[in-house]
């Protein structure tokens, strides 16, 4: 056995001996009137002596009766709180006590007149109460019953008839020839003495101990010394008032636990003991210790987690301040020149979005105005991606904002994650669709998309739209001569110098197919397309690339059609109908034909039919 199970042995024991010693304890004080019976019976002498005072005993028993309808009250109104039966049923007896013990009070100068009158109704009044007391003590245990049904059905308008019937019952009594027989008292102290006696008997046989039912067996066994007394005492002699004394102890301490079940639990059942409440307390602090312990490993799991995400986190409160950030957006702010004051814990989000400025600052009030929304509650939350270049290189950013609850009130997740990489990627593969992957220059797909976004346009403005359709002069003979990867060579040149010249906003310089070119030229007109189709011949010819297969010159030529028209006005019926860019480009067709059959490197126009 080790030290701690010694010493848990050990104070176990010691437990032990205590709640013995308590009980001990407990039956001496609860029998320590019987002594002053004992001592009053043996050694008073005959006639023992008298106290006939009558204000006295008034003064005593209005305080009884004020006593009694206050402890009644307060017991009625815990039963009305818990149902339990024992308090109602407790509630009964002290509401007998209370009104079939007033007139021992009021009657008190009858006494000369009338002994039994006097008498008899303190007896009656004992026995009421406690045989109300225990029919409750039987049902001690029971569940909780309906109060509103118990009311509804005339339960206590029965109890105060039920008083009122023993008070006349007992008026009667006093004046019957019977009243001064011993066999009219002596039983009802008995009945009350037996009735006592059992009860404290039921609660041993039941263990019956919770801790106001202590003080309530404490009571009985007072009221059954009383009883004693009652029964060995003749009126105004000091045991008679010594009966007195033991009954209003009695009836004080069990209101006592009355008034303690009105202040705790409203029920006699489920009061504690300091005892349970001190262990109660212990057992309590030990979870409430555990569950800190708990709640603190979880929240270190989270903050961990939270570090751990590569995502820039932080949480808001409901005004817009940060109360707290993950490791990566302390990273990203000292990086960045932000400054952990400036973005950091105890700052405010939203002041942060209003006070921005350049070229974020459209963004930052839209995102400022979405927060706002979801801590109203109008969204559970939004996605945005925004850019938000450095001074080293751009950058985009998905924004995810979530809108969560807590103990503490409405809070709002927001997470940064850096998509930057997929945005080149995209932008890389938007490039790769739009672009000629050989000559760098736009391809056929930008070229019908660029024709048609003209061509609208064009029809809105009534400005014109002319197109050029380029060809390299024999260039399959110059890829047989030269071979593919001179021909390569050759196209990305002509391409390069066609580009070059055609430098106006708004024209497009594309890789039309093998090697043919176009380019669209918005608002030129024809006069203006040959001109220019003229500086591309001059230019592609400046660049002395050898053709030695060439029927044409000794150099690399081109000969190039050109065409233009104004695009009719689009109308209603017309809208989301293909475009009549086929005629631009027929004609564009066959200008180049012309200029190819009329021997080549040369510039021929064909205006709209």
């Amino acid at each position: 056995m080790g030290r701690e199970d010694h010493w848990g042995c050990g104070w176990m024991r010691l437990e032990g001996l205590g709640r013995l010693y308590q009980l001990l304890q407990l039956l001496a004080v609860s029998l320590t009137p019987s002594v002053a019976i004992w001592y009053l019976w043996t050694f008073s002498p005959q006639p023992s002596p008298r106290f006939e005072s009558h204000w006295f005993h008034e003064v005593a028993i209005t305080g009884a009766t004020l006593i009694g309808s206050f402890i009644t009250y307060v017991s009625w109104r815990s039963y009305r709180e818990s149902g339990e039966i024992f308090l109602r049923w407790l509630t009964v007896g002290f509401l007998a006590f209370t009104v079939i013990y007033a007139p021992h009070g009021l009657l008190t100068r009858t006494a000369h007149h009338n002994i039994w009158l006097f008498l008899l109704f303190g007896p009656v009044s004992r026995l009421v109460m406690l045989g109300s007391m225990a029919y409750g003590l039987a049902q001690y245990g029971r569940p909780a019953e309906d109060v509103e049904s118990v009311s509804a059905s005339g339960f206590w308008r029965r109890v105060m008839i039920w008083c009122a019937v023993s008070v006349a019952g007992v008026a009667i009594l006093a004046h019957s020839p019977i009243a001064s027989s011993p066999w009219v008292r002596m039983p009802m102290e008995l009945a009350a003495a037996l009735l006592c006696l059992g009860g404290v008997a039921v609660m041993a046989r039941r263990r019956i101990a919770s801790p106001l039912m202590k003080f309530y067996g404490v009571a009985l066994l007072l009221f059954a010394q009383a009883a004693l007394a009652f029964l060995l005492a003749k009126p105004w002699d000091h045991m008679w008032w010594l009966a007195h004394a033991i009954f209003a102890i009695g009836f004080s301490v069990i209101g006592w636990g009355v008034i303690s079940a009105l202040l705790t639990t409203k029920s006699f059942a489920s009061a504690f003991s300091q005892e349970q409440l001190m262990r109660a307390l212990e057992e309590e602090t030990k979870r409430l210790d555990a569950a800190n312990l708990e709640l603190k490993a979880e929240r270190q799991l989270a903050r961990t987690t939270l570090d751990t995400l590569l995502d820039h986190v932080c949480v808001i409160d409901e005004s817009g301040t940060i109360l707290a950030v993950n490791q990566r957006w302390r990273e990203f702010q000292d990086e960045n020149g932000g400054g952990r004051d400036l973005c950091g814990v105890g700052a405010n989000y939203l002041d942060i979005c209003d006070r921005a400025h350049g070229d974020f600052s459209e963004d930052a009030d839209k995102v400022a105005q979405e927060i706002r929304s979801v801590l109203r509650g109008a969204t559970p939350g939004f996605s945005m991606e925004y850019r938000c270049d450095s001074s080293a290189r751009q950058r985009w950013f998905l924004m995810n904002v979530r809108r969560a609850e807590s103990a503490s009130g409405i809070r709002v997740v927001i997470s940064h994650h850096d998509i930057s990489e997929r945005k080149a990627a995209e932008s890389h593969l938007r490039h790769l669709a739009m672009v000629d992957g050989l000559t760098g220059i736009a391809n056929r797909r930008t070229f019908n998309e660029t024709l048609g976004l003209e061509w609208r346009r064009a029809a809105r403005s009534g400005t014109p739209l002319s197109l050029l359709m380029i060809d390299v002069d024999h260039f399959k003979a110059y890829n047989d001569h030269y071979g593919h990867q001179a021909g390569d060579e050759c196209l990305r040149a002509v391409a390069t110098a066609l580009a070059a010249t055609a430098r106006r906003p708004g024209d497009l310089v594309a890789r039309y197919g093998g090697e043919e070119f176009g380019v669209v030229l918005p608002g030129s007109t024809l006069a203006e397309a040959e001109a220019l189709a003229e500086k591309m011949r001059l230019a592609v010819a400046a660049l002395h690339l050898p053709h030695a297969a060439s029927q044409t010159a000794a150099e690399v030529t081109i000969s190039i059609g050109a065409s233009s028209l104004h695009p009719a006005p689009l109308s209603d019926a017309s809208q989301g109908k293909p475009l009549d860019t086929e005629s631009l480009i027929a004609n564009a067709d066959t200008a180049l034909y012309r200029a190819k059959t009329g021997g080549r490197n040369r510039v021929s126009a064909q205006t709209a039919a």
